[in-house]
């Protein structure tokens, strides 16, 4: 894996931000995701929140019909984001920028 200096993804945004990976990692391993109640101990406190952050893209990927989607579900850490809704079912808002 490359260092996170280098990483595109969101290592890079939390690690250039001062935050360790005992932040999000519980263990030392990528492949542990963070939990959703993690994520939002930073990310605004609660689900409702972030997805008010959101709330003028259409759809609201944080106020799905599926309920609350753990965040690492299209927030990978280590990897590309994975636009889950826009790729399967509501192929209408695909979006480049997710690929």
């Amino acid at each position: 894996m490359q260092g996170w200096r280098q990483s595109r993804y969101l290592d890079n945004q939390h690690m250039s931000k001062g935050l360790e990976c005992n932040a999000c990692h519980s263990t030392l391993s990528p492949a542990n995701s963070p939990t959703t109640a993690t994520c939002l101990t930073c990310h605004k406190g609660s689900y409702a929140a972030v997805a008010e952050l959101t709330a003028r893209v259409s759809p609201n990927p944080h106020k799905s019909h599926e309920g609350e989607i753990p965040c690492a579900e299209c927030h990978r850490g280590h990897q590309s984001f994975v636009y889950k809704c826009g790729g399967v079912c509501h192929t209408e808002y695909s979006n480049s920028r997710y690929q």
